[in-house]
């Protein structure tokens, strides 16, 4: 269903605010740039396993701090007592540069703020808990972590940050509980959330955000058979209620009768089916239209990245995947994207951290071309428009309600 023939008015006035015909159909987006030199992410070199990146500020200052989530890594003393990286931002919001700190306290491996890695030794479960995806899970304004499941095993893995006075992060909650490993300080404690599939094993990955304008975060999970969404309905003696979105009411519905189906072959084994099973997730706005739109990334590579763009409404996405020649990154083995506003223009790059199939991991930037954009010496804001193209568009929308009114 295309946007216009859902929000007729809603289209013409975007179609007044952009300029021209064609943004009536879809919202503005002109894709991604790769930074291929100067790349401040070619700092980080932890994870050989599963990377995943989250980006968050950390320490309250403006910028954002790279945390690295990863099964494996090839850190050295002090690095490496842990399954997170942790580098401080120590440059700006408009120009990043991350240091390393140490895993363990030692004198001279700090940041500016952090003298040691506030999560090391809190996520230390290789064979769970990835990928992994940030955001504020318990409404308290901090950055709360989800992991996926690459393993037989579908529960998902929660860690909530607490932080001093200052904003500061200082650790990760964890625990063990019932001879089961939960991060059960965690809201979310104890939900599978993902049903255990025996024909297709357990792989799965999750993000949070806010699908239907209620300032809380939902839940989008790609597991081996289908797109899932769960909805945050508020909660009960502290624990976050979830009810999953099936059918037409789940917003990547795509004709199935349960969620999004992704058509797995029936004669094809669970490891070798298609690379977006169980792929990481990362969520953010593209076309900088005021929602969050999905990026798939890769699980079982060679593949390329897919765009989900949310055209739908503030009370409930609608996702609809379109072509993006700039996401073909052909990624050998696994890709987990990351999206923030890395240049400080106001809208959301893209990062990838990647697998390659000779085991090293490297961390790609690619920077928003898109409406909205603040023009500096990285991000031209390629997609711009007149007051002319406005009222063009604005007469041409217009005039499509007028005539799809007349036609009722």
């Amino acid at each position: 269903m295309s946007l216009f023939s859902r929000q007729p008015l809603a289209a013409a006035i975007r179609a007044s605010m952009l300029g021209g015909f064609a943004i009536i159909a879809s919202p503005s987006y002109a894709g991604f740039t790769e930074v291929t030199e100067n790349n401040p992410f070619d700092a980080i070199t932890s994870g050989t396993v599963m990377p995943s990146l989250t980006l968050q500020d950390f320490d309250d200052d403006g910028d954002l701090e790279a945390v690295v989530f990863h099964a494996a890594d090839a850190d050295s003393f002090p690095y490496y007592g842990s399954d997170i990286s942790f580098y401080e931002n120590t440059g700006s919001a408009q120009s990043a540069e991350f240091t390393q700190v140490a895993d363990v306290p030692i004198s001279g491996y700090g940041g500016d703020t952090f003298e040691v890695n506030p999560f090391a030794n809190s996520w230390t479960y290789s064979s769970y808990g990835h990928p992994v995806a940030a955001g504020d899970l318990d409404g308290d304004g901090d950055a709360d972590f989800i992991g996926g499941s690459n393993t037989s095993s579908v529960e998902m893995w929660f860690g909530v940050t607490t932080t001093d006075a200052y904003g500061v992060a200082t650790s990760l909650a964890d625990g063990y509980h019932n001879g089961t490993y939960y991060w059960f300080d965690s809201p979310y404690y104890g939900q599978g959330l993902v049903p255990y599939l025996d024909e297709y094993g357990g792989y799965a990955s999750a993000v949070p955000l806010d699908i239907d304008g209620d300032d809380d975060m939902d839940l989008v999970v790609m597991d081996n058979q289908f797109v899932r969404v769960y909805q945050n309905n508020g909660s009960i003696d502290g624990v976050v209620q979830l009810n999953e979105l099936t059918g037409s009411n789940n917003p990547f519905y795509a004709g199935a009768s349960n969620s999004v189906y992704m058509g797995i072959p029936d004669d094809i084994p669970a490891l070798n089916h298609s690379e977006h099973y169980g792929a990481p997730l990362a969520a953010g706005d593209v076309d900088n239209d005021g929602d969050t739109d999905v990026i798939v990334g890769v699980r079982n590579g060679p593949g390329d990245m897919l765009l989900f763009v949310n055209t739908g409404t503030a009370g409930m996405a609608v996702f609809e995947q379109q072509a993006d020649a700039s996401l073909d990154v052909s990624t050998d083995i696994y890709a987990a994207p990351v999206m923030a506003d890395i240049d400080n223009d106001n809208d959301d790059d893209l990062v990838v951290a990647e697998q390659q199939a000779s085991g090293a991991s490297s961390y790609r930037l690619f920077l928003n071309d898109g409406a909205g954009a603040t023009a500096n010496e990285n991000n031209t804001g390629n997609s711009s428009s007149s007051s002319g193209g406005a009222v063009g568009g604005l007469l041409i929308g217009l005039s499509l309600l007028l005539l799809r009114r007349r036609r009722r």
